[in-house]
């Protein structure tokens, strides 16, 4: 089991950061795996699809979104699409099905 957490780093131009997780199966200790850029500055919203196949981060102060696609084996992100900044500060994503 995978768990995802968004890390604002808020000083300068640096951009966002995706921590990913595994989770002890008998304690549920989490352990740091990876960290991956979220492609964007100040990572407000992360959301997977129901099926856990993509992550779609919105990126506050960079106007803009990123989705990756997610290994289901071993939880690792890999980065597919960061939209133009042309979304006024996105906070907050759903997915309507």
């Amino acid at each position: 089991m995978h768990r995802y957490s968004t890390n604002r780093v808020t000083n300068g131009d640096m951009d966002g950061l995706i921590s990913v997780f595994s989770l002890h199966e008998a304690t549920g200790v989490p352990t740091l795996l990876t960290v991956v850029p979220t492609g964007g500055k100040v990572p407000r919203d992360m959301i997977l699809t129901a099926d856990g196949t993509l992550c779609l981060v919105a990126n506050q102060n960079s106007d803009n979104i990123s989705s990756f696609s997610v290994n289901a084996e071993t939880g690792e992100l890999t980065h597919l699409h960061t939209t133009a900044a042309e979304i006024l500060s996105p906070v907050s994503l759903l997915i309507v099905a």
